[in-house]
């Protein structure tokens, strides 16, 4: 596909599409306006977007992937459950990245998983040892299930730590993605 260039339009404070490629006409909404996306996210007046950066997911407009939530001081060392945020009402969330980072120590015991799903909490990042993490300053991507699920308004991400690290260990870890 040829990239194509879209020029957001100010008409009575709302942000419409003049010109957007035809093989995607029918899904991109005729304004931003009705998605929450102001004029700070589409640039100045007049100021072409790249197609790129304006990405659609059944049929709704997303600008960006975003840091949604960071918790920190995370024991690794005891069982259990963690809430690491709620999806806010009105949103759903895809989640593209979980990242372990600022660790106490050297990440070698710990078994534990990502999800929304109770009992197990697994249907973002799979249950396994998630090491290779031995400084405050390394970061770890941990790999997102292939198909992951869409969090629904209201629903808890948890960490669900089944394995404990075997002594004191603290860690943060950032959810990334964006809301749809």
């Amino acid at each position: 596909m040829t990239q194509e260039i879209i020029t957001p339009i100010k008409q009575q404070n709302e942000y419409s599409l003049s010109t957007y490629p035809k093989s995607i006409k029918d899904e991109i909404p005729q304004t931003f306006k009705t998605y929450g996306i102001n004029q700070d996210q589409l640039g100045k007046r007049g100021e072409e977007i790249p197609i790129e950066s304006v990405n659609t997911v059944a049929g709704k407009i997303y600008t960006s992937i975003d840091n949604i939530a960071t918790t920190k001081n995370i024991n690794l060392n005891a069982t259990g459950l963690t809430n690491l945020l709620r999806v806010p009402n009105g949103k759903s969330l895809v989640i593209t990245d979980v990242i372990l980072r600022g660790s106490s120590g050297d990440l070698t015991t710990a078994s534990f998983s990502v999800g929304f799903n109770s009992a197990t909490y697994d249907n973002i990042v799979a249950n396994t040892v998630h090491s290779t993490i031995a400084t405050a300053s390394d970061y770890k991507i941990l790999s997102i299930k292939n198909p992951a699920v869409i969090g629904t308004p209201g629903q808890i991400l948890k960490l669900n730590v089944q394995t404990p690290e075997g002594v004191v260990f603290t860690i943060k870890i950032d959810i990334i993605g964006y809301y749809i």
